[in-house]
């Protein structure tokens, strides 16, 4: 989990029979899957990998770009 000063938590979790990583950030969930070509977990419609998913949501949570 990421957690922020103002209580706000971003939850992230394994979905280890399913290959998936679930995350749970600004009222929203995502199920990223397993991506081979990339050899990184990614939303199956957009691609974006958990890194990018999570640079983005800590970004907007703390309104600045974030490098993950």
């Amino acid at each position: 989990a990421v957690e922020f000063d103002d209580r706000t938590k971003f939850v992230v979790s394994p979905n280890a029979p399913v290959r998936q990583i679930w995350v749970s950030a600004h009222l929203k969930s995502s199920k990223l899957d397993w991506d081979d070509a990339r050899q990184a977990f990614a939303l199956p419609d957009s691609g974006i990998t958990l890194v990018q998913l999570m640079a983005d949501a800590i970004g907007k949570q703390l309104g600045e770009d974030v490098q993950l």
